[in-house]
């Protein structure tokens, strides 16, 4: 067995690696993160719902402005799963199938 990592890597015309189990692994780690990714999305959203229902009317402004960057960083850290997704479909959809 060849320890080098490299040297299981070939550049073809669709990929870089033709080692299936190469592909397999990486095929489940990306539906990993992408189950993760989707989670920790719809948790974020539901938390944040949670604190501005919570939140008693004299403090619901304080809470909304306090919400509001910790949902934008929770979709943007959690979301990237799914706009890495959505960059390789259309580029696979441009190049041919990969």
């Amino acid at each position: 067995m060849n320890m080098d990592p490299f040297s299981y890597l070939q550049f073809g015309i669709n990929s870089l690696s033709t080692d299936s189990n190469i592909r397999g692994t990486v095929a489940s780690a990306f539906q990993l993160l992408s189950a993760i990714g989707m989670i920790g999305l719809v948790v974020t959203i539901v938390l944040a719902g949670i604190k501005i229902a919570s939140a008693p009317p004299s403090k619901r402004a304080d809470a909304l402005s306090e919400i509001g960057t910790k949902l934008l960083v929770g979709i943007s850290l959690f979301g990237s799963t799914t706009a890495i997704s959505m960059i390789y479909r259309v580029v696979a959809s441009f190049v041919g199938n990969m």
